[in-house]
């Protein structure tokens, strides 16, 4: 944004210059600008400093006075620049409870207690990805969790209701990457916002931190990796209906085994699986 005007920051609130507040508001004289009010802050004996909030009330209210020109491109810019930053802020706070990797061997061993769970059929689709070209397209690298999950299970859904995205047979890397952009811009290009109801930031992957999406829900959910770290560190983003849910670095076998057994972890997002088995038992064991 450009530096058009001197900006003062004052516990968290902005203000100008009177000849800052004047060009804001396209007004030729300070007694135009007294005209509408004044709302003002000194600070031992510099002179008054004009509120930045209250001067782009006025300016959306331009009818006040006709000879005001307001400069209301700045406004959208400064605008646009506060709330990115408060998107931002949010974001931070709601990942901020980031979890250690030493996950590795005990993702592994949850592996081989998935397999006994749910042994998978004999036809597995997409179970032989070329990861590498893969990475290759997206700029990203998968963690290995992920690929040993898919080698096992492929492309299989999970109790009619969730789905891992990977290519399948007759998608090539472009094209995948061109379906996770669809994926990401139907979920997360419109406000998300957090359980507190703020709007959080939902950068893109192949930007720091971005959002890449791993498996889709029959109800409309879509889960996400926050790509900021080592792949196995990763936190999982859910979103549903615009509202998002943020959970510890978690990988998807140990969302499915921890669900599956009743434990904690999952049941944020999911519920409890106990009331699942209740009204959907036979879909526990669907692999389709």
């Amino acid at each position: 944004m450009s530096e058009k005007y001197k900006i003062s920051t004052i516990d968290g609130r902005d203000y100008v210059s009177i000849n800052d507040a004047k060009k804001l508001l396209g007004l030729s004289s300070a007694k135009e600008l007294r005209s509408l009010g004044s709302a003002t802050i000194s600070i031992g004996k510099a002179k008054p400093l004009w509120s930045l909030s209250w001067l782009i009330e006025q300016a959306r209210s331009r009818s006040i006075l006709p000879e005001m020109q307001p400069d209301l491109e700045w406004i959208e810019s400064y605008e646009q620049k506060i709330s990115d930053s408060e998107a931002n802020k949010n974001t931070k706070a709601v990942i901020s409870n980031r979890s250690t990797s030493t996950r590795g061997s005990a993702t592994s061993a949850r592996l081989k207690e998935l397999l006994r769970m749910m042994p998978p059929p004999e036809e597995i689709p997409c179970r032989n990805i070329d990861w590498g070209s893969v990475e290759e397209v997206i700029g990203i690298q998968y963690p290995q969790s992920f690929k040993d999950f898919i080698a096992a299970y492929g492309a299989l859904q999970w109790f009619d209701w969730l789905q891992p995205l990977v290519p399948f047979e007759n998608k090539s890397p472009k094209q995948f990457r061109e379906f996770l952009s669809h994926v990401f811009d139907e979920s997360f290009r419109s406000q998300v916002k957090d359980k507190n109801g703020d709007i959080i930031a939902t950068p893109k992957f192949g930007t720091p931190g971005g959002f890449l999406p791993f498996m889709t829900g029959s109800d409309g959910e879509t889960y996400a990796w926050i790509t900021d770290g080592p792949p196995e560190d990763w936190n999982v983003i859910c979103v549903l209906n615009r509202k998002a849910t943020v959970l510890p670095a978690i990988s998807i076998v140990e969302m499915l085994v921890s669900w599956l057994k009743g434990e904690p972890a999952m049941e944020s997002i999911w519920g409890s699986v106990d009331e699942f088995r209740k009204h959907s038992a036979s879909r526990l064991s669907m692999l389709s």
